[in-house]
């Protein structure tokens, strides 16, 4: 058992700098071409993820997911 808050695919290998940076979240997706998919989990109800990349990979969940708000410790 565990938790996932989100999911990204990236066409390249990102270094440490770049994980650091946007650890927490990408606020432009559009803006990152190599961001292939983005799932932040955080729709709250049904069972549909978005896919904040590009739109196109919506994912079914199997049977009802529990959505559980997160809040991320800050960067210091």
């Amino acid at each position: 058992n565990g938790m996932v808050s989100e999911a990204r695919i990236w066409s390249v290998a990102r270094s440490e700098e770049e994980i650091f940076r946007d650890m927490y979240e990408i606020t432009d997706p559009a803006s990152k071409p190599e961001l292939r998919a983005y799932w932040k989990f955080n729709e709250g109800s049904g069972s549909t993820i978005i896919d904040h990349a590009n739109g196109t990979n919506l994912s079914a969940v199997g049977g009802t997911p529990t959505w559980i708000p997160v809040t991320l410790p800050e960067v210091k």
